[in-house]
């Protein structure tokens, strides 16, 4: 590259003239993301396509520039999700009600509520005491410890963020190194494996877990909204549980073996200092107070409710949506009071505070440009494309697509991927003659499979921040774990999603 010199480096400075110091990534940054908005600037006096209609090239050509500024997260991706608001409406491209609408999606409430559900079993400790509970079953020996970290992170994060699972079993994890390291006459590598196997089954655990349930990961919401905006299709709890459920499962124990079998074995046998302090946690932490218990008690009830909407739709004769699920047992939260006496509730309007607000603007922008591209008609046009191409089997497209989404899930946000592949995924699959949302399910799935790199999810950064482990440490599961999942949903994703989603 001329113009540069050998000793260049992106992370040098440059001095300004005021002595301020500048990053040279910093600037890459700002002329990269000005390409967005140039780009759609020229789509509005310039039309390269003949086969687009002006309108078309610029629904097109704000989806690149949303693209760039999410993958590059030049600023914060709730902030590029707002664009449609401001774009689409201004030049005359939709009417500022059918771009606003997607913003109110029952599935983005329906996450929501997750998040309120969620909040509450943080505020009140129970995600604590149901980790605890979950390694105290599983015994002292040294996989099953691996194993109860892996299973008590997967169920967690089926039901409250994989950040917050990820960072609250990492200081648990870190104890029990510690303490075995002080208590143990172990080998140091036997040790170091353990460890290492216990922080990835963590993270991959939260990865792989948050594929159970709708509300379990944005990419599952993100598919349940659009299917239901676009196709008027609704894709149950329950339903959405019988299908993903079972590869959980089997990418779990798959996962686990690979782990603690084949790349990092630690050949302990029993930890007999480990159940004494699973025990003084759980002692510290006292029994179970009655606001722990109604919250516990108001969980389950969601999940059974849940599981059981359609039984409960025939007796009652109503119509019971999942959403509305989720919004009754957030208002319960805010009604049922707490043992204080003080007339505080098991949630104060104080405590939303901490909600990721943005994650449910992040999915209305996604759901509003997916809205405006299918009303292009630009999504028909590629799909068609796609499945012209000669001696080509959807067999094969779908495997290509779900190798391509697994390696860019591993470089970029998969919420932001599933808002910018979903759309055309779901045209490709009814160009093939098959339902959308067994052709796409599969698809989502495969979008948290993310075992290689660090940047891919948040358990991963956070066990990856903790200094404990190196990227090469990912990188030899994920080289055989990442393949290995696309393998297992695409066999048994497509049978389950036509047999429960269809």
């Amino acid at each position: 590259m001329t113009g540069i010199s050998k000793g260049w480096k992106p992370d040098d400075k440059i001095h300004h003239k005021r002595g301020r110091k500048i990053s040279i990534d910093y600037i890459i940054k700002v002329v990269f993301n000005l390409l967005g908005p140039v780009l759609f600037g020229l789509s509005m006096i310039y039309s390269p396509f003949e086969f687009m209609d002006a309108r078309t090239h610029q629904v097109v050509a704000l989806v690149i520039w949303m693209l760039v500024w999410w993958i590059t997260e030049f600023v914060p991706l709730p902030v590029t999700s707002l664009l449609p608001l401001i774009i689409l409406p201004t030049f005359s491209i939709l009417d500022m009600k059918s771009v606003a609408i997607p913003y109110s999606s029952s599935v983005i409430f329906l996450f929501l509520g997750g998040f309120i559900i969620a909040l509450a079993l943080e505020k009140w400790t129970l995600h604590r005491r149901i980790a605890l509970y979950i390694l105290k079953l599983m015994g002292s020996r040294a996989d099953s410890i691996v194993l109860g970290f892996v299973i008590a992170s997967a169920f967690l994060s089926m039901w409250i963020s994989n950040t917050a699972t990820a960072v609250m079993m990492l200081p648990i994890i870190l104890s029990v190194v510690a303490m075995i390291s002080k208590n143990s006459n172990e080998n140091p590598k036997n040790i170091r494996n353990l460890k290492i196997s216990m922080l990835l089954g963590m993270a991959y655990g939260a990865n792989i877990g948050g594929m159970g349930t709708l509300i379990g990961t944005p990419p599952n919401a993100i598919l349940a909204g659009y299917i239901r905006t676009t196709y008027n299709v609704e894709v149950g709890f329950l339903e959405w549980m019988l299908f993903a459920l079972p590869i959980v499962i089997a990418l779990i124990f798959i996962m686990y073996i690979l782990i603690t079998k084949v790349v990092y074995p630690n050949r302990m046998g029993r930890i007999e200092s480990f159940s004494a302090m699973v025990d003084r946690e759980l002692e510290e932490m006292g029994k179970m107070g009655r606001d722990e218990k109604s919250t516990f008690a108001l969980f389950i009830l969601a999940a059974l409710m849940w599981i059981t909407r359609s039984g409960i739709n025939s007796l009652f004769n109503i119509n019971l949506g999942d959403t509305s699920i989720a919004m009754f047992i957030s208002v319960l939260f805010f009604l049922v009071p707490t043992s204080k006496g003080t007339g505080e509730r098991l949630l104060e309007w104080k405590d939303t505070s901490k909600l990721p607000w943005g994650v449910l603007i992040l999915f209305g922008g996604g759901l509003s440009i997916a809205s405006a591209l299918g009303d292009t008609g630009i999504l028909s046009f590629f799909a068609n494309y796609i499945t012209s191409i000669q001696g080509v089997s959807v067999t094969v497209i779908s495997l290509i697509l779900m190798l391509i989404l697994v390696v860019m899930t591993e470089l970029m946000s998969n919420t932001a991927l599933a808002t910018i592949f979903l759309p055309i995924i779901a045209s490709i699959g009814i160009s093939y003659g098959m339902n959308p949302v067994a052709f796409a399910a599969p698809m989502i799935l495969a979008m948290s499979c993310v075992f290689s790199l660090p940047m891919g999810t948040p358990p991963n950064a956070v066990i990856f921040a903790s200094g404990e482990l190196k990227i090469s440490n990912m990188v030899r599961v994920g080289f055989m774990l990442d393949p290995i999942s696309v393998s297992i949903i695409s066999l048994a994703g497509f049978f389950l999603a036509n047999l429960f989603l269809v």
